[in-house]
């Protein structure tokens, strides 16, 4: 190594040692801290929460279902076949009378209820005169089981008085009102299964899963009837009373109606009235059809 290398080192070493020595000697130590002072009073810390105790709640002993008793009631007339005879009125109505467990004081605390479920059915009657006009006219008698294209259209058409917009069944709703005790309307519900397994007959055990289907979906559809025979019911009442206006002068028409008004006049009996009111209520407007009935609802009793 040359001296000049050496001396250069040297000299290196030396700046660092004097850049080290001017850092340390400009380098001070801070003052002592000042003693802390102990406060004069530390609150104990607060004590441990009480563990939740969850009371236990007493459950509430369901009541068990009292077997039915086996009371005698008068079957459903059937045919040849052990088919049920058809009804002229509603299934409810009719299990309702045929039901053992009814007494005359049931009878008398419903009265009052069939009223005012006969006033909500009048108003749908007049709200959707038109759909109970197709109704009368085979809307559902109609549908394709087979054919979703005539099924589901079906079946959107009848809601607005189907339930829940329309009134539930009769022995739901008088259940549901105290009306009924539980096991009267149960055996009121046996009583219109059984009239609804006469309705369908069965197809043979070894059919075809496509016929088995086909015969499902037609019990469904017939079940699903029913929900309607009331408001029919009533509808056809209703036309009778429009029908004795029109003959006492009370309601008077023109055109066409007038020509079939005619027959309402000279028709041989209530059946043949009830064809001619269903014939003129296909022809005159949806308005002046809700005014008829409006016009026999206020026409009552006076």
């Amino acid at each position: 190594m040359t001296k000049n290398r050496m001396t250069g080192l040297f000299a290196l070493a030396c700046g660092m040692l004097a850049c080290v020595g001017v850092t340390s000697a400009q380098m001070t130590l801070p003052p002592p801290a000042e003693p802390v002072t102990p406060p004069e009073y530390v609150p104990a810390p607060p004590p441990a929460p009480e563990p939740i105790r969850i009371q236990p709640q007493p459950v509430e002993a369901r009541p068990v279902a009292q077997p039915l008793p086996n009371l005698p009631w008068k079957q459903w007339e059937v045919d040849a076949k052990g088919m049920a005879l058809p009804l002229d009125e509603p299934l409810d109505y009719a299990a309702f009378a045929r039901n053992p467990m009814v007494d005359d004081v049931t009878r008398d605390g419903v009265r009052g209820y069939l009223k005012e479920r006969r006033e909500a059915y009048e108003k749908l009657v007049i709200e959707h005169v038109d759909l109970m006009r197709q109704l009368e006219d085979g809307l559902l008698e109609k549908v394709d089981t087979r054919s979703r294209d005539t099924m589901s259209p079906a079946i959107m058409a009848v809601r607005p008085i189907a339930p829940p917009q329309g009134p539930k069944s009769l022995g739901d709703e008088m259940r549901a009102r105290g009306l009924l005790t539980p096991q009267q309307a149960e055996f009121q519900s046996k009583i219109k299964n059984e009239y609804l397994k006469r309705t369908v007959e069965l197809p043979p055990a070894d059919a075809p899963a496509e016929i088995k289907t086909e015969h499902n979906l037609k019990s469904m559809l017939a079940i699903y009837k029913r929900n309607f025979d009331e408001p029919r019911m009533v509808y056809r009442s209703m036309l009778m009373e429009v029908a004795a206006l029109i003959v006492s002068g009370g309601a008077t028409l023109e055109g066409e109606g007038a020509q079939i008004a005619a027959g309402v006049k000279s028709a041989a009996g209530d059946a043949e009235r009830l064809d001619v009111m269903k014939r003129l209520f296909t022809v005159l407007p949806v308005e002046q059809r809700q005014d008829l009935l409006r016009k026999a609802v206020a026409s009552r009793g006076q």
